[in-house]
This record gives structure tokens, sequence and C-alpha cells, in this order.
């Protein structure tokens, strides 16, 4: 009996073209490398936090670990979700990595998934598939309730080898009508494009 083979590192692919070589030898005869039916596909969770006045928490920018500033628009908190994670479970996850663990925010619930096939933001040329998840929630405690503030992220790993990863996040709270839904609807599909 020979013993079990040591677990293989993941395999990360730094261009479509390092794809396409890898994927060649194992496709069927005559099957394109770059197929059609390579897609990337995202589930994001977007939070929808009010404070008790009802303002709505966005991400302005975020540091990144390279020094650079990305800039967010007014999106609001996002995250990509886990395989067989709820899109609950993730708004929780987000709120604890990128707001820190004395926010105390209530989950209120969501609306059904949305689907957008756009390029990846993160891999141009790359078909993607967001579908996007919105989670309404509501602010209980630990998070500044009016004007600007920043949170450290939590989430990401240091020793991702070399990836540029979020250290800061820059929040604001805006005022909107309830009735101005298309401006949110576009927010929330903006965050899933740039969910880190």
């Amino acid at each position: 009996m020979r013993p079990p083979s040591p677990p293989r590192p993941p395999v990360a692919f730094p261009t479509l073209d390092s794809l396409a070589a890898f994927l060649r030898p194992r496709l069927p005869p005559g099957a394109p490398a770059r197929s059609p039916w390579v897609v990337r596909a995202v589930h994001v969770a977007t939070v929808r936090i009010r404070n008790s006045r009802g303002a709505r928490l966005v991400e302005t920018r975020q540091l990144l670990s390279d020094g650079t500033v990305r800039r967010r628009g007014l999106r609001p908190l996002s995250e990509k979700m886990r395989p067989g994670e709820s899109p609950e479970a993730a708004a929780a996850r987000a709120v604890l990595e990128e707001l820190g663990a004395r926010a105390r925010v209530r989950i209120l619930g969501g609306d059904g998934a949305r689907v957008e096939e756009r390029e990846s933001a993160s891999y141009p040329g790359l078909p993607a598939r967001y579908v996007l998840h919105a989670v309404d929630a509501k602010v209980v405690d630990g998070v500044p309730e009016d004007g600007e503030f920043e949170t450290e992220e939590t989430g990401e790993d240091d020793g991702d080898a070399g990836a540029i990863t979020v250290k800061r996040h820059y929040w604001d709270w805006i005022d909107d009508d309830d009735d101005d839904s298309d401006s949110e609807r576009k927010e929330v599909a903006a965050a899933g494009a740039l969910a880190h």
C-alpha cells in the first residue's frame, strides 16, 4: 500500500495565456484552449448598512498594501462569498473584516440574487459572471454614525506571496432618497465588479 500523496499547492495563473497553456494538454482533442466556456464566476454579498437617521454607509476609497489608493466611488460594503456561504453569513464576515470587531450591525435580510456578466475587473480579458446578493443591515453600535471614518482591514492575509491587499478602508454616510433605488442598484452592481 502506497502512502497518500502530499497535498498539491493551488495552481495560479498570472495571465490568460498561462491558463491556456495549462489547459491545452488537458482538453479533449480539437477543443480550443480559449473556449468561451471559461468564465470567472464570483458571488458577492453587498451590505447596505443604514444608521439611525437612515443614511447609507458607503466606502469612498481603500489604501492598498503597496501604498496606492483605490477610489471606490460611493459603494456599499461588499465581500466575495466563500463556497457554500450564505449572503447573510458573508455580510456578517464582511462587517467583521472591514469595519472591525467592535462594529455591531443587525442583518435584516436581503433581496434575491441578480446576475451581471462583463469582463473581470481583476483579470482583464477574462469574462466574468457576478452573482450579486444585496443584504440590508442596520447599525447597532461600534461604528460612528456621522461623518467620515476609517477602519483597518482584518480579513486579508499578509502571506499572499506578493499579492496586493487592502490595508485600510475609508467610509462616509450619505443621505439619499429611498425612492432613488436606481442609483443604489448601480452602486451595488459596481461593488460586485470591484469586490476585493
